[in-house]
């Protein structure tokens, strides 16, 4: 089902294709909710159980769902809605001087009240469309662990339903764009988008920028296309997956959709304008219930669309967030693009037109999760979190922080044997698209920075950092072009000249300077294929 409808300022295209299935109640091992065998392959493909080891996510992080509202009385989802601190229920005062009167869960900018319940009886109601913002806050973040119904990518999470697109499917622009600010402005770290439309709408726009400049992460979905039309992006862009597009910052993912078999679905959009990949077929999750109205399923499935590949990565975002609250779209957009899974082998007319490639929650989590530590002396090891570079006494088992990244993210380090008797640490910072190399002294002090890239191009992404400690100390930085899809190697002296380099074709999963001055690399691979060689 291809679910369209005209608005005021041009098309708006729900990025769903629904089809109904009432599912046989089975128990499941991990988590225990009773239909997760119907999860469960989706699941493991995105390595989410390795993720769950890690993160079930946070009730401090505060997703916002842009759609058609959802079912808040839903039993597998009501621990997991938002509710409005501030304000005090049914009083008929805005408490909190918001400009809304009694949002306690949200805002309707349909009916322009506070009941972000989707409506169920109206003549004129698209089933799908009644359905379309339960499903989708199902799959962000449905109880988990609960022995009832499915699972959502956050266990624990605050789900904001905002309801700005009418049960016929139509909506504006203007009242999304007023979505996203309520989303904004009333804490949302996580904003999900699953409809597209065929024009560029400046409020829109404007809104969407001032989210990412506020550190919110927006994930949008790609689109489906109809038979009759290419699915290219770059032919008929669809917005607000596209409005990013050209911009020097990436400050929205648009997320297309694969089968289970990681083949780009038939219905989905493709092109420069796609950031990733994920399941959209064979989704199963909470669907809205009203059995007096004809709604008689609590769960349903399996659905389809890019509408539903899209929650998968902002439930992603916001499991990172809980880890890392202090990070933005800045932070966590290249965690999740970095450990993508490469898919290019199942899509060989499609290179370069899926973005970084599948999520992979799991790895994803874990990267996010990662404390390096690089002993040094007896005494010491060193690593770097939440921005920070720290320090560890062994003897006393006390953590100090050296030096503190606030203007940038810090992506990575290495430490530096200067000499029997001193050492030094190189950051790998990310300021917008632009990387650096931070030189600091042994207590953390500034000693110098250079610059890896005069102009920003979005698909180098530079991931990790090393040291060859040898005579002369130099550094070794780790670049990875997802366009050409080529892994180099650059070495480079401490005033940020290139020395030399070498080249990887692919993805690699780890490397190591080693004492003889050459690089090992490993490549993820049936063969676990290892190279070496002088760098």
């Amino acid at each position: 089902y291809h679910f369209i409808a005209k608005k005021a300022t041009g098309l708006v295209v729900f990025c769903c294709l629904l089809s109904l299935f009432v599912p046989e109640a089975m128990f499941a091992k991990i988590p225990n909710d009773s239909l997760y065998n119907l999860q469960d392959g989706m699941w493991n493909l995105l390595g989410a159980p390795a993720a769950w080891d890690v993160a079930t996510g946070s009730n401090k992080v505060i997703v916002a769902v842009i759609d058609t509202g959802a079912d808040i009385w839903h039993k597998d989802l009501k621990k997991n809605i938002w509710k409005n601190p501030y304000e005090i229920e049914d009083n008929g005062i805005d408490d909190d001087n918001n400009g809304y009167i009694d949002d306690i869960h949200g805002w309707n900018f349909v009916e322009e009240n506070n009941d972000v319940r989707t409506t169920v009886f109206g003549e004129t109601d698209d089933k799908e469309a009644v359905r379309h913002g339960t499903i989708i806050a199902g799959l962000l973040g449905a109880e988990g662990n609960n022995e009832f119904g499915v699972a959502g990518v956050n266990w624990k999470i605050k789900l904001m339903p905002i309801r700005a697109i009418e049960n016929t499917g139509s909506g504006s622009f203007v009242k999304v764009a007023n979505a996203v600010d309520y989303a904004v402005d009333n804490g949302a770290s996580v904003i999900n988008m699953s409809f597209v439309g065929d024009s560029i709408d400046s409020v829109l726009a404007e809104s969407l920028r001032r989210a990412y400049e506020k550190n919110v992460v927006v994930v949008s979905a790609a689109g489906n296309h109809k038979a009759a039309e290419s699915g290219d992006l770059d032919e008929k862009p669809m917005f607000p997956a596209c409005l990013d597009k050209n911009n020097v910052s990436n400050w929205l993912l648009a997320v297309g959709s694969v089968n289970g078999q990681d083949k780009l679905s038939r219905f989905s959009n493709f092109g420069s304008c796609i950031d990733l990949v994920a399941p959209g077929e064979e989704i199963y999750s909470a669907d809205r219930y009203a059995p007096r109205f004809g709604y008689e399923n609590e769960f349903g499935g399996p659905w389809k669309g890019t509408s539903f590949a899209a929650p998968l990565v902002a439930g992603a975002a916001a499991l990172i967030k809980s880890l890392h609250p202090e990070w933005g779209p800045d932070q966590i957009f290249p965690v999740i693009l970095n450990n993508t899974d490469n898919i290019d082998d199942k899509n060989p007319a499609r290179l370069n037109q899926l973005g970084a490639g599948r999520l992979n929650i799991g790895k994803a989590v874990l990267a996010a999760n990662l404390t390096i530590s690089n002993l040094a002396g007896d005494n010491y090891s060193y690593s770097v979190k939440n921005n920070q570079l720290l320090r560890h006494n062994s003897k006393d088992n006390k953590i100090i922080s050296l030096a503190s990244v606030t203007e940038a993210s810090l992506l990575n380090m290495a430490w530096i044997d200067l000499d029997e008797e001193n050492m030094a640490f190189a950051l790998l910072i990310r300021r917008g698209g632009f990387y650096y190399v931070r030189l600091l002294k042994n207590n953390g002090e500034f000693w110098k920075e250079f610059s890896l890239n005069n102009k920003t191009e979005k698909n180098i992404l530079f991931k990790n950092i090393g040291v060859l400690n040898g005579n002369e100390k130099t550094l070794v930085v780790e670049e990875f072009d997802r366009k050409k899809n080529v892994t180099t190697f650059k070495k480079y002296n401490f005033e940020g000249k290139i020395e030399n380099k070498a080249i990887v074709k692919g993805v690699v999963s780890k490397w190591s300077v080693d004492s003889d001055l050459s690089l090992t690399v490993t490549q993820a691979s049936k063969k676990k294929l290892v190279f070496k060689q002088q760098i």
